[in-house]
């Protein structure tokens, strides 16, 4: 009996194994057929592809790998054009479920705590209003990721507070490398001169892979405090020399941007992690060395090919005993937005998701202002739930592992403050970006030893 299971096991693996490779030669057989019959383009049929590989890799690839490349997909494949499908941004979703996959394939032991359901039910909810309020007042998809996107980071939430094998720096080390490849690409396009600014106002800024001078600088300030926060966490060589290369791309970029609330937040950023470590003891000397040292090497390095020079000259040009105006170039366009009819007579469920830029030719500037016009008071309400369960969150494990816990904090205030200026909802990538932080801070936490 034991046998004839053994044999039934073998020989459905074998039909298993033979049905796989059949899909895999068709789909591989049809992606130049639909591309000759103009169903999809070069670039479409070149994603499909790298799909079908990822399938086959997939197998053989870890946990850790799957994730770095799900977290990736939202970042370095952001040049893209074509991939948006019916109007809809296809990489962060497929990021996403590619994300959910492999994370519900890990085994889960703890419960889910409290401060996770309350983030889990907020973001739910912000979901379905999103999808009501944006078909009484349709206009296009592109509201899809303030429908979708939120309700992924309440399961990601779920499922980061259950699972006892992937940690919060094990997390952390696979956004650095995500977050590592999209500094590649967009150095390499910063070093060839691509992606500049032609407008009148920002001619010669660095706007990114993105074609945003201030969203590229947000996401290239999170890394670098990603990275600060991987050299003094982990004890690896390796890991702490590549961090190292990383942060002085990224700080480099950052200047390019000429973006100086990203640049003031990370180093207030930089500096509140390293007293802070300092001060408990996860930090020695040597380690302080070494983080003066890189930042010694990156002013030296860059200097000459304008990494930070755009910035000082703009921080040269700050005068503190302006009024707001003066101070804040975005607060004319907050006056203008906040004068529409439609922001002045918004009803409790906000005039949708899918904003109308042909129309009101200007955005809003501030993710607080969008999403009061787009979803009401209640939206906003229920943001800043999800957001203080998150911090309350992390404020009570500060005994569990107290650097984890100010990362996080930091992480949360980094993006939140910056996002006064500028708003995520502008691509679907970026509002991806910005759920996959709120739900990353609930990561199971790694007890370290301090001394």
């Amino acid at each position: 009996m034991r046998f004839s299971s053994k044999a039934s096991a073998i020989v459905a693996s074998r039909h298993l194994s033979r049905f796989t490779a059949i899909s895999i030669f068709l789909g591989f057989a049809t992606v130049p057929v639909l591309i000759s019959m103009r169903y999809l383009n070069l670039n479409q049929g070149v994603i499909l592809s790298g799909a079908i590989v990822f399938v086959i890799l997939s197998r053989f690839l870890s946990d850790f790998a799957l994730i770095s490349v799900s977290l990736s997909l939202s970042l370095f494949l952001l040049p893209i054009p074509t991939r948006f499908q019916f109007g809809i941004d296809i990489i962060p979703i497929v990021s996403a479920v590619l994300l959910l996959t492999v994370l519900a394939r890990l085994p889960k032991t703890s419960e889910t705590p409290k401060h996770a359901k309350v983030f889990f039910l907020a973001s739910s909810v912000i979901s379905m209003l999103a999808l009501l309020s944006s078909i009484f007042s349709w206009s296009g998809i592109d509201f899809i990721s303030w429908t979708v996107f939120p309700l992924i980071s309440g399961f990601l939430v779920l499922l980061l507070t259950r699972i006892e094998s992937l940690t919060f720096d094990k997390f952390m080390n696979a956004f650095a490398l995500a977050v590592g490849v999209l500094a590649v690409v967009d150095f390499i396009g910063f070093a060839r001169g691509s992606f500049r600014s032609a407008d009148t106002f920002n001619l010669g800024r660095f706007m990114g892979s993105l074609g945003d001078y201030e969203l590229s600088a947000e996401i290239y300030g999170l890394g670098i405090l990603v990275g600060v926060y991987l050299l003094i966490a982990t004890k690896s060589l390796r890991i702490r020399l590549a961090t190292s290369l990383g942060i002085t791309l990224l700080a480099a970029l950052i200047g390019a941007t000429q973006t100086r609330s990203a640049f003031l937040l990370v180093v207030s950023g930089v500096l509140l992690l390293i007293l802070f470590a300092s001060a408990s003891k996860y930090l020695k000397r040597a380690g302080l060395a070494l983080l003066a040292l890189i930042t010694i090497v990156q002013v030296l390095a860059f200097s000459p090919l304008r990494g930070l020079e755009g910035i000082l000259s703009r921080l040269s040009l700050v005068n503190l005993n302006d009024d707001i105006p003066g101070l804040v170039n975005r607060s004319g366009v907050w006056s203008y937005f906040q004068g529409l009819s439609s922001y002045s007579n918004v009803s409790w469920i906000g005039n949708g998701f899918s904003y109308p830029f042909e129309t009101i030719q200007t955005y809003p500037h501030s993710l607080y202002l969008w999403l009061y016009w787009s979803g009401g008071p209640l939206v906003v309400a229920l943001l800043v739930i999800a957001v203080l369960s998150a911090l309350v969150f992390n404020f009570k494990r500060f005994r569990e592992s107290p650097l984890d816990a100010a990362a996080t904090l930091i992480l949360i205030s980094f993006l939140l403050i910056d996002q006064f200026k500028i708003e995520v909802s502008r691509f679907a990538s970026t509002t991806w970006l910005f759920w996959l932080i709120l739900a990353l801070t609930f990561a199971k936490f790694k007890p370290r030893n301090v001394g």
